[in-house]
């Protein structure tokens, strides 16, 4: 049977959102998928987010696919994520109104992979901007 990994945002989720990856992790296992679950690699909620998404990337090498939670597309880990997929050329799958449907194989395409780049970049100068402004507010 595949293996999958579970994609999708975490940060800043209640309890890191660790109940959704679980529901799901639970269901794909019971339609007979193995599944690498990142909270289960990590499951410490205050550990550093760095050392975090290695781990998570280690793991994607063993894997055949990745399901994309709803709302990966707001997490740079998810995008991050993403971009491994695209590298290792994995099967891509999301989960949309409880379903999970196949959205295409990867290729290491250098249009989809620049596009993907530049929007996780964007998130990343986006977050970096927010905590900035977050450490400047608490210092004013």
């Amino acid at each position: 049977m595949m293996s999958l990994y579970v994609s999708g945002p975490m940060t800043g989720r209640p309890n890191m959102n660790f109940e959704a990856f679980n529901d799901l992790t639970c269901r794909l296992r019971w339609l007979g998928y193995t599944v690498t679950n990142p909270v289960e690699i990590n499951p410490d909620p205050s550990a550093d987010w760095l050392d975090c998404i290695a781990a998570d990337i280690a793991a994607m090498r063993y894997v055949d696919g990745i399901v994309q939670m709803p709302g990966w597309e707001t997490s740079f880990g998810a995008w991050i994520e993403y971009l491994v997929a695209l590298k290792y050329g994995l099967d891509v799958y999301c989960v949309a109104d409880s379903r999970i449907g196949y959205i295409k194989k990867t290729a290491s395409h250098p249009l989809s992979i620049w596009s993907s780049i530049s929007y996780a970049g964007a998130l990343l100068a986006l977050r970096c901007f927010k905590t900035k402004r977050a450490k400047y507010r608490e210092a004013v």
